[in-house]
């Protein structure tokens, strides 16, 4: 039942809206004005644009994160049943788009076609090769200042940080929001001080524990919170 509050999110931007809109337009008004020599027939109306918020989800499936991959793939699952404008990526040693095998609405079927695909299940974590496939290949393919990015890692990197911070750099350009989902954050003395963790941190808007199904649900809350904070 769980799915992620994604709602049309405000821009700052005006339509012509004369069926719904609440607010005045006033320039339209007055320009259809003109053709009737001064008097105003109708009274033109306006409301803000509305844009559909896109998510990636970029799960974490090397070895450190098995405990956590099965209930974070029916997540995923879940997510990209119920909406359009999410696309889904497993990562390890190599980046995975796992989109298209989420869509088939029976998750046995779809965590059997995925296990058909080439992926380094339980190998290392190389962070920033992920995230600059990710970049090259799929970042121009949807909408960008539209765009969250989830990282679900904890963050333990193979390359120790090597070849981070660029990549990261580029994704905060191209993405409104980044969300880290940790599920080392549910140990109450944890610090992010592995190097890929010190890289990554300062780019990240939210930064969440994911272990079970209460902070899955506390993830949905927060982003309910962020998505209507940001409505202009």
């Amino acid at each position: 039942k769980m799915t992620l509050p994604l709602d049309p999110v405000k821009t700052r931007r005006w339509r012509k809206n004369n069926h719904s809109g609440t607010t005045l337009d006033m320039r339209r008004t007055i320009n259809a004005s003109l053709r009737t020599g001064g008097e105003i027939l109708k009274w033109q109306k306006k409301s803000k644009n509305l844009y559909q918020p896109y998510v990636v989800l970029m799960c974490d499936i090397s070895g450190s994160m098995k405990n956590y991959s099965r209930v974070l793939t029916h997540f995923l699952h879940t997510v990209v049943q119920k909406h359009k404008t999410v696309s889904a990526f497993f990562f390890g040693t190599q980046l995975t788009n796992i989109t298209t095998k989420l869509r088939s609405k029976n998750v046995n079927k779809a965590l059997s076609e995925i296990s058909r695909l080439y992926i380094d299940w339980g190998a290392g974590t190389r962070i920033g090769h992920a995230i600059g496939d990710y970049n090259r290949q799929w970042a121009k393919k949807t909408p960008s200042q539209n765009k969250v990015m989830i990282l679900i890692s904890d963050g333990l990197d193979s390359d120790a940080g090597k070849n981070l911070k660029q990549p990261v750099e580029q994704l905060r350009i191209l993405c409104r929001k980044i969300i880290w989902l940790n599920p080392l954050l549910r140990y109450e003395h944890f610090r992010p001080i592995s190097s890929g963790s010190l890289i990554l941190k300062p780019f990240v808007d939210l930064f969440l524990p994911i272990h079970n199904l209460e902070s899955l649900e506390d993830l949905v809350k927060v982003i309910k919170s962020t998505n209507n904070s940001s409505r202009m």
